[in-house]
């Protein structure tokens, strides 16, 4: 029965993506992104000292005096998914930039691919996210290269050793129309890590 309905379900999902690849896409990444902002604050919560200063919100989940209190920042993980919205058009197109990127074999190839994406798209990819998170934040556009400054270049160094090997898998094996997704999904980590890194002061 579970494999059944979750066929159907991934069934639908094919069928919206090849209709409607921009909205699906965007619905996708904006889930996702979230995800792995909710992703972060948990982590990051967990690993807070007992003693913290600032005066938590008592969760309504539970009543359990020994567990943690739960301080959730909804804005923040808001954000994430609009940031996935307005992300997703731009991964979709590159994704087919890179699908008409040919050589003379296919290893060279995919070589090329995933050198020009990781040359190129990264770094822009990089700097694109903390630009918007600070400006959704409303710390203007020099908060926005501020932030770049700081963080940016330990992040794509980060982003150099996870990415490539799982993007030269993608592109060879991964159909073009699933690899925004299948990217995506790899990335739940890698978004929890992005949100957590913007987040610091």
């Amino acid at each position: 029965m579970a494999s059944r309905f979750t066929s159907r379900v991934w069934t639908a999902y094919q069928q919206s993506l090849a209709t409607k690849p921009f909205i699906t896409n965007a619905w996708t990444t904006s889930g996702l992104f979230a995800a792995g902002d909710c992703l972060a604050q948990a982590l990051g919560q967990a690993q807070e000292k007992p003693l913290d200063k600032k005066p938590p919100v008592q969760s309504p989940i539970s009543t359990d005096s020994k567990l943690i209190p739960l301080r959730w920042d909804w804005q923040r993980t808001c954000r994430a998914g609009l940031y996935g919205t307005l992300f997703s058009p731009l991964g979709t197109w590159w994704y087919g930039v890179l699908a008409r990127i040919t050589w003379s074999s296919g290893w060279r190839t995919l070589t090329v691919r995933v050198a020009v994406d990781q040359l190129m798209f990264a770094p822009f990819g990089v700097c694109l996210y903390y630009s918007v998170m600070a400006l959704l934040e409303g710390h203007g556009i020099h908060g926005a290269m501020g932030r770049v400054h700081v963080r940016a270049w330990n992040t794509l160094k980060a982003n150099w050793s996870i990415w490539p090997l799982f993007q030269a898998v993608n592109l060879s094996m991964v159909p073009l129309q699933n690899r925004l997704l299948t990217a995506n999904l790899v990335a739940l980590c890698w978004n929890a890590y992005l949100s957590g890194h913007n987040a610091m002061r």
